[in-house]
């Protein structure tokens, strides 16, 4: 099969046979996280990876901020994935990306919700090909039921609680 037969089958099955015009999906494995040091880390982008190999039209929507208390590495969390369990994703990308337990060094993991405070966490609305026209009436739609959440134009400024100057 080749990549356009492999395309239209995608778009069949995840689309037409079931009359979807859009679907709604992570935008990736975490927020963002520090620059420079995710090079080694592209399996966490799969979920934008497989949108652009198979040509669909997206749209990213800021749904919340990561919260420095929320969304803070707990003991808990470290359980859930400890090395013993039969459902843990990659030994080697949680261990790059978390660490292996709370003692873990900021230095030896690269997510850190202390620092990522703030940073917009999103989803992604997903169309098919030269369907631009249905994911911007889906984010629409999504934008809507999500209710205002401190997006959109000005925000930013509020946020950072000053004038920020203009560089264009």
């Amino acid at each position: 099969m080749n990549r356009d037969q492999y395309n239209a089958q995608f778009r069949q099955e995840v689309f037409k046979d079931n009359n979807l015009d859009f679907v709604l999906c992570a935008t990736q494995a975490t927020p963002a996280l520090k620059c420079g040091q995710t090079w080694d880390l592209s399996p966490l982008a799969i979920g934008t990876i497989l949108y652009n190999v198979v040509d669909s039209a997206v749209g990213l929507i800021p749904v919340t901020r990561v919260s420095s208390s929320l969304d803070a590495l707990t003991s808990s969390f470290f359980s859930k994935i400890s090395l013993s369990s039969s459902t843990r994703g990659s030994k080697l990308v949680e261990s790059r990306v978390y660490g292996t337990s709370l003692e873990t060094t900021s230095d030896k993991r690269i997510y850190d919700a202390k620092e990522m405070e703030g940073l917009p966490v999103g989803i992604q609305v997903v169309g098919g090909w030269g369907e631009e026209e249905k994911v911007i009436e889906g984010m629409k739609v999504v934008d809507q039921a999500l209710g205002k959440r401190g997006f959109g134009p000005g925000e930013f400024t509020k946020r950072m609680g000053k004038q920020v100057e203009r560089v264009y």
